[in-house]
């Protein structure tokens, strides 16, 4: 269920920015050399890190195993602890990671919207909950992010704000998602 969305800050519009990264002492250079190879992404329904670039993945023709691990973080750490080649990363959560994570990657490619994903960079990023949080808990959660957001982490995060969401917001996304990656089953563990 969703319940809030950034705002973002005037300069950077809705676009909302993801890009591949590999371990920085990795062979790899371009997605090419990605064929194969186990890419890991927080969840198939997260827009900049993992619908786009695997929409470009497949539009170029290169086959991949996605390996969704829950978070951008965890995303992160698969590829830091060498249990994925690469990871899908959208910018905001990849600026909220300490130094020491960033400066064991590199990135490879990032998101174009004005190509090929041109469609997509107006569907909105949400915050939401699975339908088992209890609906106070999420109403505690919404209420902390919409009304007590820290100015200097929203800015890092490249939102102006953080403001009220509703499920349709999050709808948008499914069926495409759907479309570009059929139906998963997360078996995959997040990794703290």
């Amino acid at each position: 269920m969703a319940f809030a969305k950034p705002k973002p800050r005037e300069h950077i519009g809705q676009e909302s920015l993801g890009f591949i990264l590999v371990h920085k002492e990795s062979r790899y250079k371009k997605l090419e050399d990605l064929q194969n190879l186990t890419v890991a992404f927080p969840s198939p329904l997260a827009l900049p890190s993992s619908i786009m670039p695997q929409f470009h993945i497949k539009a170029i023709g290169i086959d991949i195993r996605p390996k969704y691990v829950k978070s951008d973080l965890s995303a992160i750490l698969n590829v830091t602890r060498g249990l994925a080649a690469a990871a899908g990363v959208e910018i905001g959560a990849y600026l909220a990671v300490p130094q020491e994570l960033r400066d064991q990657s590199r990135v490879i490619w990032t998101t174009k919207p004005s190509q090929l994903c041109e469609g997509l960079k107006n569907l909105p990023f949400v915050f939401a909950a699975h339908r088992s949080v209890p609906v106070q808990l999420r109403k505690q959660l919404e209420s902390a992010l919409t009304t007590n957001s820290d100015p200097a982490l929203l800015h890092r995060l490249g939102f102006a704000a953080i403001e009220n969401a509703s499920n349709a917001d999050w709808q948008r996304l499914s069926p495409l998602s759907r479309k570009l990656f059929g139906s998963y089953v997360n078996s995959a563990r997040a990794i703290d």
